[in-house]
């Protein structure tokens, strides 16, 4: 989680900031966080993967951000959020799911947060 620069005499390392990590000894620059995972305080020694029903396609992130109603990650580490099929919606942000529409209701579009 640490690295020195090399831009000074001192043999002190500084931490990697957030969004960055650095999992080996004695190196002189920090690796941003892949898309799908975040460092969320600094000297990370790896990153964390989004967690269900959150995702990031950027590198070098502090957080995951929520799928919006409508959307849904199932996975641990998506870069994105999926759209919930046309029969199915999410109604709030950070579904990991969708849930599909009940007995007497339907829907004919994709993203909905509801039928």
């Amino acid at each position: 989680g640490t690295y020195d620069d090399d831009q000074t005499e001192s043999i002190d390392c500084a931490n990697c900031a957030k969004g960055y990590y650095n999992d080996m000894p004695r190196q002189t620059a920090c690796k941003e966080c892949e898309a799908g995972s975040f460092a969320n305080s600094t000297g990370q020694a790896g990153c964390y993967l989004c967690e269900l029903g959150a995702a990031t396609d950027k590198t070098g992130q502090e957080d995951c951000v929520a799928c919006n109603a409508g959307y849904f990650a199932d996975t641990k580490g998506s870069k994105t959020c999926s759209a919930c099929a046309k029969g199915s919606y999410s109604a709030d942000s950070g579904s990991p799911t969708c849930m599909l529409c009940a007995a007497g209701s339907s829907n004919d579009k994709t993203a909905l947060s509801k039928c």
